[in-house]
């Protein structure tokens, strides 16, 4: 490689840059290995690329991992249906399914998580394992009748999960 260059790396996630085109030397060195611009990203913060080790063998399939499950109920099987007009059902969502051994960028696993899965698996068993438990929730909207009798429209936070994570 005769020419020089350098790579700089802001971790400025908050404002796009635009790049320049790559010198003529650099252009066709990686035209004859363009593998060489690609890199595998890596979740800024996290430690979970760097746990070593084989996967669990009781990981199972991939339709057992944590996930968003739907679930619906209404108002009128939860007693609420005498103050709860409109809607009549509640779709809250459950999260239900293994945490894998290594919890990679798509669960939004902390890192403290990460550690609780390697202390169950390399230390102390009696530590348990991550659970898969809701991540980010929405809420719900919802017209009532008050104790005076009034009709209000309300909105109730953190009512129906929306994704899952291991924690």
């Amino acid at each position: 490689l005769d020419t020089v260059f350098l790579l700089l790396y802001f971790n400025d996630t908050q404002s796009v840059q635009k790049t320049k085109p790559l010198p003529k030397g650099l252009k066709e060195f990686t035209e004859k290995d363009p593998s060489l611009l690609l890199r595998r990203a890596r979740q800024a913060g996290s430690i979970a690329s760097e746990v070593p080790g084989p996967s669990r063998e009781h990981d199972g399939p991939e339709s057992n991992l944590c996930s968003l499950h739907p679930f619906q109920v209404s108002f009128q099987q939860l007693g609420w249906d005498h103050w709860i007009i409109a809607p009549h059902l509640y779709t809250p969502n459950y999260c239900k399914g293994v945490c894998p051994r290594v919890l990679h960028y798509g669960l939004n696993s902390p890192n403290h998580a990460i550690i609780q899965n390697l202390v169950n698996e390399l230390v102390d068993q009696s530590v348990p394992q991550p659970s898969c438990v809701p991540y980010k929730y929405v809420p719900i909207s919802i017209l009532l009748i008050e104790a005076n009798g009034s009709i209000l429209y309300k909105e109730y936070e953190g009512m129906i999960a929306q994704s899952c994570t291991c924690r």
